[in-house]
């Protein structure tokens, strides 16, 4: 918490001045006010590098036990803790907020993502949520014209693809949308980050509340239309599906499921999620993997 005041900072800077038997007048009371605002403005904002948005998803990671696995992924080997999950959730909140200057600039916005089933998944679509922004899942598998459909209808502000999925997006992006989104290639994360300090719940303004996600329909009577699900609905969803289905941290699910649609995403990614359970990401399914892994 920062306990300091504006006046008594100038007062300490004016003192040492004199104690150094520099002149006052080379620095005034406002210019010192000015420069002490600005190093406070930066602590905070370090401070909000650790925070995320008060909701019960978020409440839920930053409580559960941080040495616990979180995401197993199959074809890597590598598996992430609680702890990782969250730190990284962290960082890429911080990196897309600074793409646009603040939380404010994503409220509401689509942010259309490109990743396979893997632990940068599910790192991106809660970063995305963490901003209050709108998360738009991309099936790797689609051809490069219904992916364009959909960015064009969506309006997209920002596109993020994992490297692996880096030239596919520039042929989308090189044919020309109907508004041009902020393109981002990630790296995969082959490490987990640690987290440095606490990580806080931070309320967000009434009118920062408009994460969620947007997901399309199949497309069986028409053009695939996207449809908009708040963030409060997908937690109410995933809670009740946890009592019903009664997750415990003690659990294991094995995500076989396509992550573009809601079944995989919330019963078996957010809801998971949510009660501290392990997933490991197996996609596309391969029954020998499945049963060697059951058995």
């Amino acid at each position: 918490m920062l306990r300091w005041s504006l006046p008594s900072l100038a007062r300490s800077s004016i003192w040492a001045n004199r104690r150094s038997g520099c002149v006052l007048s080379v620095l005034s009371i406002s210019q010192i006010t000015h420069r002490m605002q600005l190093a406070i403005e930066s602590l905070q904002c370090s401070c909000d590098l650790s925070s995320l948005p008060d909701q019960p998803l978020f409440g839920a990671l930053r409580d559960h036990d941080p040495s616990s696995i979180a995401v197993l992924d199959t074809q890597s080997g590598h598996s992430f803790t609680y702890g990782n999950l969250v730190a990284d959730v962290v960082h890429a909140k911080d990196k897309l907020n600074n793409r646009v200057n603040g939380e404010s600039g994503l409220a509401g916005e689509r942010i259309a993502f490109l990743a396979e089933n893997s632990y940068d998944y599910v790192v991106t679509l809660l970063s995305i949520l963490a901003c209050n922004a709108i998360a738009l899942p991309l099936s790797p598998a689609f051809p490069a014209t219904e992916l364009q459909y959909t960015l064009d209808d969506s309006e997209a502000k920002m596109l993020i693809a994992m490297e692996k999925h880096e030239e596919k997006v520039r042929e989308i992006l090189d044919k020309g949308l109907l508004s041009t989104p902020t393109f981002e290639v990630r790296e995969k994360i082959i490490m987990g980050a640690t987290g440095e300090s606490p990580v806080v719940l931070q309320e967000s303004e009434e009118n920062q509340k408009r994460g969620g996600m947007m997901l399309y329909t199949s497309g069986t009577t028409s053009r695939p239309k996207g449809v908009i699900i708040p963030l409060s609905a997908l937690a109410a969803q995933a809670q009740s599906l946890r009592e019903a289905w009664k997750y415990a941290p003690q659990d294991l699910l094995l995500n076989v499921l396509p992550l573009n649609h809601i079944h995989g995403i919330v019963n078996a990614v957010l809801t998971p999620l949510l009660a501290g359970s392990a997933i490991e990401f197996l996609f596309p399914i391969n029954p020998d993997v499945v049963w060697n892994t059951i058995l």
